[in-house]
């Protein structure tokens, strides 16, 4: 069996909080953040595993974002940003429909 693995690139993420914050430059992709999200152990054919899964999406990308902003006077709403991106983005390379309609049904976790 395969092991499946999702690397949750905050790329996409990282430059839109950047395009926000009207920041000079921009993490390059070598530079952005990055969680790897292990799911093996669960089943994705299950509501269970699809909201497991999308937990540790969500904490992965708690991790990530924080780490990425700097502390100015709009950092908070950039983290949500950057958090929703996050979230947005990992969900969107799973390819899932499932957990897609499912997350889309959760709330705000930015």
């Amino acid at each position: 069996m395969r092991t499946r693995n999702l690397l949750a690139m905050i790329v996409g993420a990282s430059l839109a909080a950047a395009m926000l914050t009207g920041a000079a430059s921009a993490a390059t992709p070598s530079e952005a953040p990055s969680v790897s999200v292990k799911y093996a152990d669960l089943d994705l054919s299950t509501d269970q595993g699809l909201h497991v899964l999308y937990r540790r999406i969500v904490a992965a990308a708690g991790e990530v974002c924080p780490q990425w902003l700097s502390n100015n006077i709009h950092s908070a709403d950039q983290a949500r940003a950057c958090r929703k991106a996050a979230i947005a983005r990992a969900v969107e390379q799973l390819n899932n429909p499932q957990l897609a309609e499912m997350a889309a049904k959760q709330p705000d976790h930015g």
